[in-house]
């Protein structure tokens, strides 16, 4: 539901919504849908890449929302936060 509202709020405005899979997910039916919206995939995982990695992925973006909860497993969400 957050993914359709924001690609929803995006398209006109031709801002960038992305979305962090699993690379084994980057091909399921829910990444096909995700792409149909206009959201971009990228391959990365939360709790198995390191800090510095996910720092990374999210340097080209100006804000990151995180929609896992506590689904992550403990001290992701301070990874997140300082990644």
């Amino acid at each position: 539901a957050v993914l359709q509202e924001l690609a929803l709020l995006a398209a006109p405005r031709n801002a960038r919504i992305a979305v962090l899979l699993r690379p084994a997910s980057l091909h399921s039916a829910t990444a096909k849908k995700l792409q149909e919206m206009g959201i971009e995939l990228i391959p990365g995982d939360l709790q198995n890449d390191s800090q510095s990695s996910l720092a990374a992925i999210f340097a080209p973006f100006a804000s990151v929302i995180c929609c896992t909860g506590f689904a992550a497993g403990p001290g992701t969400q301070r990874k997140l936060a300082q990644a």
